[in-house]
């Protein structure tokens, strides 16, 4: 279907037809008023109005009324717009056969009949003739003829009447308080009074509201110090009030709103008194519509003064004015009503809204912009009466770039219209990182359907940056492949395919496999794709199969993930929906018969001596007990050493990767004073593995401090420069050593800030980089973030170049899971998960498919899985009979084993599938 807009075009002079917005008859005889009805022009009924075309055209311009031009017989549009793609004269003929079209901007048509105008006639609005209650005429008496003479009667005198006193009483006068005001201080008060109104009068007259404000405290004091003065204002006052009220409710509407006292909107009904401006003489004002008068609100003009009315009186009077503006309203006199709201009663919104209703927009538009500061309400009202350069104008203000575009795009500016529209698009990404709604905009707005397939790749390439990009970048892939699948050769599409598989494995969201592999078979459907369609099917199903495996080998209950993968629609027949619930139930059960947790768990004595320290890495678990050091590598690939005499507690421990070289953090005693007096001292001695069994002393550092310093060995011995490096810390000095051998590479200054207690290396594209934990701080080279919370004990994973993943056990025994977005520049905190139970978590490790195995305090072992909602548990708990204390667990990714190490020296190995 082709899409008809309207172009701007230079405009005429004359207009040849008014379309007049509103159906108020009292508008439109206004309107005729203006233009004149000799002789009388068209008037025609419209849905939004009146067409008007009055008999040689006009040149003027009237508020609330659109200029329109002739384009064919019966064929309007405005007088600035012309019809893009144009019509031809067969086209026009066919259009106004049968009836006239008005075509108004915004894709706005209106119809009217040319056989059915308006007759004068018809807006002739006469009362009905109500017949009146028949009586019979009055008896009255006959008139006299003529007058003959004039008598007065008197009452006849009598004793009574002569003692009575006489009418005047003596004593008669109010008796003055004791503190009445002297001559003096009234004559004050007078003085005051006067100088107080003139004040009044002045800052009203020049819009100074502190100057009226002075007086009015001046008229106060005046009439507190003589309260007669407030008898006489408050009598006249209410006298004024009470003769306004009458005129309301005489009917005689024009005379009461000349002589109307305005009141301030915020007064409170309730109150004991109201303000309200205007001296307590009745005004005289003209009831003929100003916009300026709306404009300058309630200042200026006028007699000074300050009205005091009780609240019964201001409710009277709000109810008087609110009665007239709605019986204006229903007349269709809307300025009429806009003006009572906006001088009377002080409310300039309902002044503007009413203005909005009767078709005068301009007008709103200039309230709510210059005394509302509605920028948003002016934008619309200006736009509905046309006025598209302070539209413009106003858009650019609020940055409303989408409305911008629609704007220029009136005024025929196509290419700035489509610039804005692309600001507006990009504002939606920077917002919101809402790809999919920007690159729609952009293609329903400009019809450039290739800028929004740009967008739809972008948004596609930061799937892996955030959450919130994460959460468009399938709907992006989803347009994004409907509009290569178009595209010849093929290469993007299968790429496009390829790359949404492997993300949906590494995301593990079954939400998004969902959307995306219900989609593939309706975009196999299209006919361009024909000889892609049984591989895009198959690609579909083995993607769902492959969260229906990865559920059955995790979960111990078939759930509702059948009915959320393999929606029973026209994508998947109802027969394909059955079998894969049944393989599912199958396989849950085949691995339950399997499985038998009890005997799934070795139990291993490490040390015969109760566990100082321990280390772990990814492949290896040291431990350290008097006398005793053991690296544990999985599937029994043990290296110890043993020392029986040595009863030397060690402190900490660190070690490779591998667990070939191992540093231990020790007491020693040293000879003080020739060798008179034993003082524990701290030293490092370093291990190595010869062969895979046998550790053997490598090297040994000992350092001038006391054992009750503050020291810090990093677990993890790095591999810096093809050399081993184990570093250690305290509060004013660091030091690097080689390992083994420990021999001094570098002693500096520690610097400010926490000591780092945790230590992990990431791979970046420049290489690998470590990444280390402060306290709460976690800092990569220059980079820094706040994490939130304080590691004591934590693991990394790094699914992707730019993410790693924090697991996190706190000192309080609360679980947290941090994900971390590696960008070029910055390090940025992008989600939090919390998890806190009521028995304290010990140590965390991460397992395969989005697992976690978490160590608690009761000596249990929770396999958790995390998701965008949180932490949950992935399968039921595995208790571990053991009366000793839980330090640590370890996996071993080769031999897919959990290692569980206990202060007692005993290890539980439990496989994991």
């Amino acid at each position: 279907m082709l899409t008809y807009t309207l172009r701007y075009r230079e405009p005429t002079e004359t207009a040849l037809g008014l379309l007049l917005l509103g159906h108020s008859v009292v508008t439109l005889r206004a309107v005729l008023t203006r233009l004149g009805t000799h002789p009388w022009p068209g008037i025609f009924r419209v849905a939004d109005g009146f067409l008007l075309r009055p008999a040689g055209g006009t040149r003027l311009t009237i508020p609330g009324t659109i200029r329109l031009r002739v384009v064919a017989e019966r064929l309007w549009m405005p007088i600035d717009a012309e019809l893009l793609p144009a019509l031809h004269p067969e086209e026009q003929s066919a259009l106004v056969r049968s009836r006239g079209v008005i075509v108004l901007p915004g894709g706005r048509v209106l119809e009217f009949d040319p056989q059915q105008p308006i007759l004068p006639s018809d807006l002739l609005e006469t009362p009905p003739l109500l017949p009146s209650e028949w009586r019979p005429l009055l008896n009255l008496e006959p008139l006299p003829d003529g007058l003959t003479r004039l008598e007065r009667l008197f009452p006849a005198a009598s004793a009574d009447s002569v003692l009575q006193p006489p009418d005047d009483p003596i004593a008669s006068e109010p008796i003055e308080p004791s503190d009445a005001p002297t001559r003096q201080e009234q004559i004050t008060a007078r003085i005051r009074l006067a100088t107080g109104k003139f004040l009044m009068a002045a800052g009203q007259m020049l819009g100074m509201r502190s100057l009226a404000q002075r007086g009015a405290e001046m008229v106060q004091r005046a009439m507190q110090q003589a309260p007669t003065l407030m008898r006489e204002v408050v009598g006249t006052q209410a006298a004024s009030i009470a003769e306004l009220l009458k005129r309301f409710e005489s009917g005689n509407l024009d005379d009461a709103l000349r002589h109307a006292i305005p009141i301030d909107s915020s007064g409170a009904p309730n109150s004991a008194t109201n303000s309200a401006r205007r001296d307590f003489r009745l005004p005289e004002r003209s009831i003929r519509y100003s916009l300026s008068d709306l404009l300058r609100g309630n200042s200026g003009g006028g007699g000074g003064g300050t009205w005091t009315l009780e609240s019964s009186q201001y409710q009277q009077l709000r109810d008087a004015y609110y009665r007239a503006a709605t019986l204006a309203q229903s007349q269709g006199d809307f300025r009429r009503a806009a003006l009572i709201f906006g001088k009377l009663l002080d409310d300039v919104a309902q002044a503007a809204r009413v203005l909005s209703q009767g078709g005068y927009h301009r007008d709103a538009a200039i309230l709510y912009r210059d005394r509302l500061h509605q920028l948003e309400h002016a934008l619309r009202e200006f736009s509905l009466a046309g006025d598209w350069t302070e539209a413009l104008k106003i858009a650019e203000r609020l940055q409303a770039f989408e409305r911008m575009g629609i704007i220029l795009r009136q005024l025929g500016q196509f290419e700035a219209a489509d610039r804005a529209f692309l600001r507006a698009a990009e504002a939606k990404i920077e917002k919101f990182h809402d790809y999919l709604g920007a690159a729609t905009l952009v293609m329903q707005q400009t019809g450039r359907y290739e800028w929004g397939a740009a967008i739809f790749q972008r948004g596609w390439n930061r799937r892996d940056k955030s959450l919130s990009d994460s959460a468009s970048a399938i709907g992006c892939a989803i347009r994004l492949s409907e509009f290569l699948a178009f595209a010849q050769p093929r290469t993007p599409l299968l790429q496009l395919l390829d790359e949404v598989d492997a993300w949906l494995v590494s995301s593990g969201s079954e939400k998004l496999a969902t959307q995306w592999y219900h989609h593939l078979p309706r975009l196999a459907e299209l006919p361009v794709l024909q000889e892609l369609r049984a591989d895009l099917r198959d690609r579909a199903l083995v993607g769902l199969a492959r969260f229906l495996q990865e559920h059955a080998q995790t979960e111990s209950k078939r759930g509702g993930i059948v009915g959320r993968l393999f929606v029973r629609d026209a994508d998947w027949p109802a027969e394909m929906v059955r079998d894969a619930e049944f393989a599912l139930t199958t396989a849950i059960q085949r691995r339950k018969r399997l499985e038998s947790p009890r005997s799934r768990v070795l139990w291993v004595q490490l040390t015969r001596s109760r566990v100082d320290a321990y280390a772990k890495t990814p492949q290896a678990l040291a431990v350290a007990a008097r006398g005793e050091l053991v690296v544990h590598r999985g599937a029994n690939l043990v290296a110890s050493r043993c020392d029986g005499r040595s009863s030397i507690p060690v402190q900490q421990v660190a070690c490779n990767l591998t667990g070939d070289n191992v540093v231990l953090l020790t007491e020693v005693a040293s000879e003080i004073d020739s060798g008179t007096e034993l003082e524990p001292r701290l030293a490092l001695i370093g291990y190595s593995s010869a062969g895979r069994t046998e550790m053997h002393l490598a090297g040994r550092y000992d350092f001038d401090l006391s054992a009750e310093s503050t020291v810090r060995l990093l677990p993890q011995i790095r591999l810096v420069a093809n050399a081993q490096r184990v570093e250690l810390a305290s509060e004013s000095i660091r030091w690097w050593l080689a390992a083994p051998s420990l021999q001094m590479l570098q002693e500096f200054p520690a610097g400010d800030g926490e000591i780092p207690h945790l230590s992990f290396e990431v791979t970046r594209q420049a290489g690998v980089r470590e990444l280390r934990i402060c306290g709460s701080i976690a800092e990569l080279g220059d980079q820094r973030v706040n994490l939130g919370y304080w590691p004591q004990k934590a693991v990394i994973s790094q699914p992707s170049i730019q993410t790693v993943l924090i697991a996190a056990v706190t000192e309080a025994g609360e679980l947290y899971l941090t994900q971390l977005l590696l960008e070029p520049n910055r390090l940025l905190e992008d989600r939090v998960l919390r998890r806190k139970d009521a028995v304290q978590f010990v140590d965390v490790e991460f397992l395969p498919n989005q697992r976690l195995a978490v160590l608690t305090a009761d000596r249990r072992i929770l396999f958790l899985r995390w998701s965008r909602e949180g932490l949950h548990e992935a399968e039921p708990s595995q208790a571990l009979e053991s009366p000793h204390l839980p330090l640590a667990c370890a996996f071993f990714p080769l031999q897919s084993e959990l290692a569980l190490l206990f202060d007692s020296g005993q290890l539980a190995i439990l496989p994991i599938g």
